[in-house]
């Protein structure tokens, strides 16, 4: 597999080595993947200073040269797709088969992007409603409102930052973007690409700073808004610190699903038992919560002991990888804990709890109560609670029982219940017959609750990256 074998600071655009560098190596085995360098207080400055001169630019480019330079990113990396796979299987321990779907989400994203960038919404409406508005028209417009700081985190290090990259620039706001310190060599890399695509100085930053660094950043001036996807932690700590700029939230949950009665269940397998167990669980909206009808529950738990019981742990980056390691043994280690918390507690493993170094063995629990950490918190691991359910009613209130609200689903073939699963259950994504995971990049995505602020999805972060205004003006 082809590697690069230097990496650097996208600064305002110019490609810069530095004095500081980490090395990133490969969590399943500790292979040296690359050296990332690390930013200083200089090159945000030097980001934010060129980011702040092209912006009056920037913002007023003609719809068609953005879209090109989207599309161009996109065919360039398209062209390098499996380098990029390959570096994210190794940085982030990511299956390679899910890192190259990863890589072509991201490009799908960048098309979308450049779509949508050329078509602005807009809206126009006579006010000759009464006799004060005769003669006059008004026009609501969107405008890019500034610098863009895009936080992302190490699960989807090329994708969810270009989530807040490419609805940036189709606006016509620069960005500075962050990727995970874990994980820094694919945005690293992603930003010599649009180097080579051709974006001008100023309009795009890549920086791999400390948190710390990152929190100066945001707050700014020059700043306008920041995206940030990570922990609830950090997220809630940023917007309560910046009230008064416009901060966008995705901060995952403990997704959950209910198996009614009328469900095919066959049909909800297919679904559910890879959506509990794909990348360790090391998504925020893998399967975590699962509730059964009580007459189907001994085939739902037979059906994940067996599928757990095949996930054997191989290097990420083999081609045919399925199950590989958690992004740290210190991330494995936390699980293992919680979930012993809950055995210690009156649950029930229904699958061996092993763990060797950062390979945790998937885990199949019953009995789990309210008030345990793999039930309540987002566990981010390869943890699923299989519980059985008297009734519809129960099943819902199960669903809701939870601070979170990013995705939930529903597998029925009731159309009263599905109706009554969208009015009731409190979740920024409902899905019916299909397992929590899913995500078409361009449709919107956020949670509700505790689980985030705002929308993401290409069309929906164009629209928190702009700021409505309305001109009122004579029409004849």
């Amino acid at each position: 597999m082809n590697l690069p074998g230097e990496f650097y600071l996208s600064v305002g655009g110019s490609l810069e080595t530095t004095n500081q560098s980490m090395e990133i190596r490969c969590p399943y085995d500790g292979r040296l993947v690359g050296r990332a360098p690390v930013a200083g207080i200089q090159h945000v400055n030097q980001a934010l200073q060129a980011a702040e001169e092209i912006f009056p630019v920037f913002s007023e480019w003609p719809l068609h040269r953005r879209a090109s330079l989207l599309e161009k990113t996109a065919l360039l990396l398209e062209n390098e797709e499996h380098i990029f796979a390959g570096l994210i299987a190794l940085e982030a321990a990511k299956p390679y088969p899910l890192a190259l779907t990863e890589v072509r989400r991201a490009i799908l994203g960048l098309r979308t992007a450049a779509a949508e960038c050329l078509r602005p919404p807009a809206e126009w409406m006579r006010l000759d409603w009464n006799t004060v508005g005769e003669n006059m028209e008004g026009i609501l417009h969107r405008f890019p409102r500034g610098i863009v700081l895009a936080i992302s985190p190490f699960n989807f290090p090329l994708n969810l930052a270009v989530h807040k990259i490419a609805p940036a620039l189709a606006v016509g706001c620069p960005v500075i973007a962050k990727p995970a310190s874990v994980t820094p060599l694919t945005l690293l890399h992603f930003g010599r690409l649009m180097v080579k695509a051709g974006w001008p100085p100023g309009t795009f930053s890549i920086l791999n700073m400390p948190s710390s660094l990152a929190e100066q950043c945001a707050g700014d001036p020059r700043v306008a808004v920041i995206s940030f996807t990570g922990s609830e932690l950090v997220g809630w700590q940023l917007k309560e610190k910046f009230p008064r700029k416009k901060v966008i939230l995705e901060l995952g949950g403990n997704a959950g699903a209910f198996i009614s009665s009328s469900a095919d269940v066959e049909e909800a397998l297919r679904s559910c038992l890879p959506a509990a167990f794909n990348y360790c669980g090391q998504v925020c909206i893998h399967l975590q919560r699962l509730f059964v009808a009580r007459e189907h529950f001994p085939k739902v738990a037979d059906a994940f002991v067996e599928y757990a019981s095949r996930l054997t742990p191989t290097p990420p980056d083999h081609p045919d990888c399925s199950y590989s390691c958690m992004i740290s043994e210190s991330e494995a280690i936390r699980v293992e804990t919680w979930v012993q918390e809950a055995l210690t507690e009156g649950a029930i493993a229904l699958t061996p709890l092993r763990r060797q170094g950062p390979v945790l063995s998937p885990v199949v629990l019953t009995k789990v109560r309210k008030g345990q950490k793999v039930m309540d918190e987002e566990a981010f691991g390869p943890v699923v609670c299989l519980e059985p359910v008297e009734s519809f009613c129960e099943g819902l209130h199960r669903l809701n029982d939870t601070r979170f609200g990013l995705q939930a689903a529903l597998f029925t073939n009731n159309l009263n219940e599905m109706n009554t699963f969208f009015r009731k259950v409190r979740a920024g994504n409902l899905l019916i017959n299909r397992a929590p995971g899913f995500r078409v990049d361009p449709m919107p995505y956020g949670g509700i609750k505790q689980s985030g602020w705002g929308l993401e999805g290409i069309r929906y972060a164009m629209r928190s990256y702009t700021e409505e205004r309305f001109c009122i003006k004579p029409f004849q």
